[in-house]
């Protein structure tokens, strides 16, 4: 049987998994978008050896934080296995090479099970037992792997020689146009099965300091109080959400309509931002949250609480100090504003006008004086 790594079952644990009104924009698709000219791609074929190679020597970056993901569990590892060692068709992984340096773009739950499987031999202690499955060769079938290199050797060595089809993306990291294609790619290799969300290629191609501070925000405590709907997410809903915090309060007049493409370029600008900048941004963010948990809330939906988050930010100086009552009593006077009635939530909540509506009516009503 042969699992591809965009069709693995994604097994939800709490998470929606309905498209809602409050998340569409995880779906949009510029569909008008062309590859930059100076973008190429290969097919080429590298050994299971020569990938396990590539990772254990640092050359290949799996992304690690990939593993936010659901991975394969033991029985799709091993009828991965079994299809390497019949040389069944394999769907082609996919990998970038920018400034020699190689990233996997598709492909990682398919090269962790490699690595786990070669591993073995310069790693003993990792020893690793595969699945008994009815459907799997015999002599694959709940042995351990060190069993099978010692007693088959012959099977052991096809599948550490097997040839993979790699296509392989010609493009430099350091440009805007390669990263918003590459941000393509994902998208369209995600399209079906347990796609990964906007936010989880965010996660794998725009890594540096913004996306780590994202991580070490979404994990906050009183993250988990004010939104808990979302905070620290496997699916990392919590991070697109700060992310959107940050994006909407430095830059809304910038906003158009496309809340996608503006929370990606807003990580294209900022993934390497100063350790000064960074700092700033997560003293802001845990004042803010200090804040709003003081409100009594009657309703808590992330589009709200993204307008409330905002409204505190935009004044967080004169609100540090101000009791629960009088939070509490700005919060209700913002729910009887139009902006926030059913009716303007429930049409198109990320149209530009909607949006900049209902952050300006959040920052007038919390200031304080």
């Amino acid at each position: 049987m042969i699992t591809s790594d965009t069709t693995e079952t994604y097994i939800n644990s709490g998470c929606e998994t309905s498209i809602n009104k409050e998340d569409s924009f995880d779906y949009e698709d510029d569909t008008l978008q062309q590859p930059p000219k100076d973008i190429f791609c290969t097919n080429e074929v590298r050994s299971c050896a020569e990938l396990y190679r590539m990772v254990s020597e640092n050359a290949l970056n799996t992304q690690p934080s990939y593993q936010r993901r659901v991975v394969w569990n033991n029985a799709d590892r091993t009828r991965f296995l079994d299809s390497l060692s019949k040389r069944l068709p394999i769907p082609s992984l996919c990998i970038s090479v920018s400034n020699e340096k190689y990233e996997v773009i598709d492909g990682q739950q398919r090269i962790a099970t490699i690595v786990a499987f070669l591993e073995e031999a310069e790693h003993p202690e990792r020893d690793w037992r595969l699945s008994n499955l009815n459907d799997v060769d015999p002599l694959l079938s709940g042995k351990k792997v060190s069993e099978i290199r010692k007693n088959t050797p012959e099977l052991y060595s096809r599948i550490r020689n097997n040839m993979l089809p790699i296509t392989s993306v010609y493009c430099d990291y350091e440009r805007n146009s390669h990263l918003e294609y590459i941000y393509k790619i994902f998208h369209r290799l995600n399209t079906t099965g347990s796609a990964l969300n906007n936010q989880e290629i965010r996660n794998c191609i725009y890594f540096g300091r913004f996306n780590n501070l994202l991580k070490i925000l979404d994990e906050l405590s009183d993250w988990a109080i004010v939104l808990p709907s979302v905070a620290n997410d496997d699916r990392l809903k919590g991070q697109e959400r700060i992310l959107m915090f940050f994006a909407f309060c430095e830059q809304l007049e910038n906003y158009n309509g496309r809340l996608t493409t503006f929370l990606n370029q807003y990580m294209i600008d900022h993934k390497n931002d100063s350790d000064m900048e960074v700092n700033r941004k997560k003293e802001l963010f845990i004042k803010t949250l200090e804040i709003a948990k003081q409100i009594e809330y009657t309703k808590k939906s992330k589009v709200i609480m993204d307008a409330v988050l905002y409204g505190i930010a935009q004044n967080i100086e004169s609100l540090i100090g101000c009791d629960s009552a009088f939070l509490t009593a700005r919060y209700n006077l913002l729910m009887t504003s139009i902006e926030f009635s059913s009716e303007s939530l429930s049409g198109a909540i990320w149209q530009k006008e909607n949006t900049l509506m209902r952050f300006n009516k959040s920052k007038e009503i919390f200031h304080a004086k």
